[in-house]
């Protein structure tokens, strides 16, 4: 094969997989759209996913059910036993479920994890700092695991009605205040280096011509992008 006709093959070869890479970042983005992410799975069959709009109804109920009459804040305020705030609450949780930033664990919530799929949540939407508010001691406390900080804390003995009588008087044991926390989204860890070539592979490139050696690198650096990408998911 003359030089010219290397180069052309070489320029070919370049092209389709420029092509071929282009093709799966819109894939990417499609199924982002279109699909659930699943974030982190255990042995056990549960998974933490992208909540999806088919979901949105189920999420609504179980907050409805479990997490008004207990989260601190909602079962302070009476949520529950006011019709027009339980609906007014309900909206505003839908409004949020909207935004497709939510995750769901299915069979049951654990709370470590979805910590950290929340970062990966933000990591995969570029995203530099993660904030949220925190009503109670166990969630502050597991925030701090994740670097995060507080940056404004009311304590639930300083709220008070107009005859100053404590709005949360029930908060529960431990929990002193409200925190809003904030957290910078950590970097992708970097992927573990690829394994030697063996004696066999290393034969195989010495009788390789220049252009298939290049084609070689160029698909070794592509498995090494989507290893990285994959374990990105995982962490």
């Amino acid at each position: 094969m003359s030089r010219r006709a290397r180069v052309e093959a070489q320029r070919e070869i370049e092209a389709q997989e420029e092509l071929k890479k282009e093709e799966e970042r819109q894939k990417a983005k499609y199924d982002r759209i279109f699909s659930a992410v699943v974030w982190s799975t255990f042995s056990n069959g549960i998974r933490i996913q992208d909540l999806m709009p088919v979901h949105y109804d189920i999420a609504l109920e179980i907050i409805k059910e479990y997490y008004i009459p207990e989260e601190v804040l909602a079962r302070n305020a009476e949520v529950k036993e006011d019709p027009v705030s339980m609906e007014s609450y309900l909206e505003r949780m839908l409004f949020n479920l909207k935004d497709k930033k939510s995750i769901i664990a299915f069979d049951e919530s654990l709370a470590y994890r979805f910590f950290q799929a929340g970062f990966m949540v933000a990591r995969s939407l570029d995203l530099k700092v993660v904030v949220g508010l925190f009503s109670d001691y166990e969630t502050q406390k597991l925030a701090t695991r994740f670097n995060m900080r507080i940056l404004k804390e009311i304590f639930y003995t300083s709220w008070t009605d107009k005859q100053k009588r404590l709005i949360f008087c029930a908060p529960g044991p431990g929990n002193y205040s409200g925190a809003l926390m904030a957290g910078l989204v950590p970097p992708p860890p970097e992927p573990d280096p690829p394994p030697p070539p063996t004696e066999e592979e290393l034969e195989a490139q010495k009788k390789l011509t220049r252009a298939e050696k290049r084609a070689m690198k160029i698909k070794k650096k592509e498995l090494a992008e989507k290893e990285a990408q994959k374990l990105n998911k995982k962490t």
